[in-house]
């Protein structure tokens, strides 16, 4: 194998390592960071209640209402994008996505892009 076999082929494994470590460890930081940060102070969401669930895309949603909810996953390597937001009742809730850099550990957030309400 040449050098520059092997220097693409070591940055194309590198890259790949870095994006699985991203879907491991980024979005779940992300997901945390989202319900522990943006729920309070995000307009989507209104006001936080104790008694709101928190749902995610591998949970079911449960059968009362309000929960929030929250759905990431990663594009590329350290940016995570999120759904997320707070259903009221069977036709009521708001939401919004945000795209998120993750660096092992730090975490830095995009204006909010795309808002909605019912």
């Amino acid at each position: 194998m040449t050098g520059r076999k092997q220097i693409i082929l070591g940055t194309a494994a590198g890259l790949a390592l870095l994006w699985i470590g991203t879907r491991t460890f980024g979005r779940a930081a992300v997901t945390n960071y989202i319900f522990a940060n943006e729920v309070d102070r995000d307009p989507a969401f209104g006001f936080k209640r104790p008694d709101y669930v928190r749902v995610s895309k591998d949970t079911t949603p449960p059968e009362v209402f309000p929960y929030y909810y929250t759905e990431t996953w990663s594009p590329f390597p350290f940016v995570v994008v999120a759904d997320y937001g707070v259903m009221w009742g069977v036709a009521g809730g708001g939401g919004g996505r945000r795209v998120y850099l993750w660096f092992f550990g730090s975490i830095s957030s995009s204006e909010l892009y795309n808002q909605w309400a019912s």
